[in-house]
């Protein structure tokens, strides 16, 4: 469970990683305050839409005609334009000197704010029709014509479930899409609320701050809640925690905050196994670097770390096997497992990935036929070198006698 700052953390972390972020928490916890302050304090605007209330159309927009005879939908005007910068929309405001009417502008122009948040608010209570909108919306950040501001992004907060479900919102199709972070209550973020409570009502909030500090059931009242579902890892949300690591590059975001938006989209378990797992050596650094320098960080690791590094590797270097140097690199790879580890299984695959490219499944077979058997090497090297290739895996492969045969024995299982 996360705390205030912490959502107010997340929220920054999934907009920068492209991410739609889905807040949990029990009723009058002020999940929609906190969206509405962490919008305000970095300059961004905010559109609160009650999908309990409202219908596909709204989002969607509503069907008119286009010149060459073609239906096209209108996207409603409350949905994000996001073409005036927050200093223009803050002049416009201010030039209005009706402070009733400085109101109305502001709340008129916030879709029009370069930078926000829509923000879905119960979700769970929409219409199946407007379910399915939604679907589009928050992964493809468009829905049919209407195309979501790069700069904005989508935040969705839903109290927990209490017997109430007016669609198919349970779809994990639909739930796979979000990052996933529980507003804590209790003890946790009671000093929070008092923050605040302070801050906005000052000595009249004295009494209700002390009689809630009696008993944390007369703050937050009785019974626990849950979720009502698993987040559980998916090659989407591994996808996701990949933006998130990016966008959290020389950024100030706290390891709480991180772990919990990573712990929303893989599970928490999952986050933690994956916060443990901190391999020293990176395929860049490999490639880099080279093998001989590495190798006392190489041979810490373990067998996850080597499997990890040897796909990552193999990723990065499928691509220039026409270039000396990334061969070369390969090579000095596989000869060091092959000789210092165990995991020689590992450095079959690697080589086989590497000599077969994307050639067709014929040449594919041959080239894996030929790690295993020096001689079959030979002929296709022979062959390729009579028609001008060079510089292949197979040719630099050869050179190395002693390596060679390594690799057949260890293709071969002995």
């Amino acid at each position: 469970m996360a705390k205030i700052q912490t959502i107010r953390e997340a929220i920054l972390i999934c907009k920068r990683a492209g991410i739609s972020l889905m807040i949990w928490g029990k009723h009058g916890l002020g999940k929609s305050a906190i969206v509405s302050a962490a919008a305000t304090e970095n300059e961004m605007g905010i559109i609160n839409l009650r999908l309990s209330q409202m219908e596909a159309a709204d989002v969607r927009g509503l069907p008119d005609k286009s010149p060459d005879g073609r239906t096209v939908y209108l996207p409603p005007a409350e949905m994000p334009k996001g073409d005036l910068s927050w200093e223009e929309v803050q002049e416009m405001v201010v030039a209005e000197k009706d402070p009733a009417k400085q109101y109305s502008l502001a709340e008129k122009l916030q879709p029009r704010i370069r930078s926000g948040i829509l923000f879905l608010d119960e979700s769970f209570r929409a219409q199946d029709d407007l379910q399915q909108c939604l679907f589009e919306l928050v992964l493809d950040r468009k829905v049919g014509q209407y195309v979501l501001p790069p700069e904005w992004s989508i935040v969705c907060a839903n109290n927990f479930f209490e017997g109430y479900l007016t669609n198919a919102f349970m779809d994990p199709a639909f739930l796979d899409r979000f990052c996933h972070i529980i507003l804590s209550d209790g003890e946790s973020t009671t000093q929070e609320w008092v923050n605040y409570m302070v801050q906005h009502h000052g000595d009249n909030a004295a009494e209700i701050i002390e009689f809630c500090a009696a008993a944390q059931e007369n703050l937050d009242g009785r019974g626990s809640y849950e979720l009502g579902f698993s987040v559980t890892p998916s090659r989407r949300s591994w996808d996701m925690v990949a933006r998130v690591l990016a966008s959290c590059e020389g950024e100030q975001f706290s390891e709480d905050a991180k772990t919990e938006v990573i712990a929303g989209l893989v599970g928490r378990d999952m986050a933690l196994a994956f916060s443990r797992y901190k391999c020293p050596v990176k395929p860049r650094d490999i490639i880099e670097n080279g093998v001989k320098e590495l190798e006392p960080k190489l041979r810490k690791l373990q067998r996850n770390q080597y499997v990890g590094l040897t796909w990552g590797l193999g990723s990065h270097l499928s691509n220039h096997m026409t270039e000396i140097k990334y061969i070369k690199v390969a090579l000095d790879y596989a000869e060091w497992m092959l000789e210092n580890t165990k995991e020689k299984d590992l450095i079959t695959g690697f080589l086989a990935g590497l000599v077969t490219g994307d050639a067709n499944d014929r040449i594919k077979s041959t080239r894996r036929a030929a790690l295993a058997n020096p001689k079959v090497a030979a002929l296709i090297n022979k062959a390729e070198k009579k028609i001008g290739k060079k510089d292949t895996l197979l040719q630099e492969l050869e050179k190395r006698p002693s390596l060679s045969k390594l690799v057949s024995k260890t293709a071969w299982g002995l």
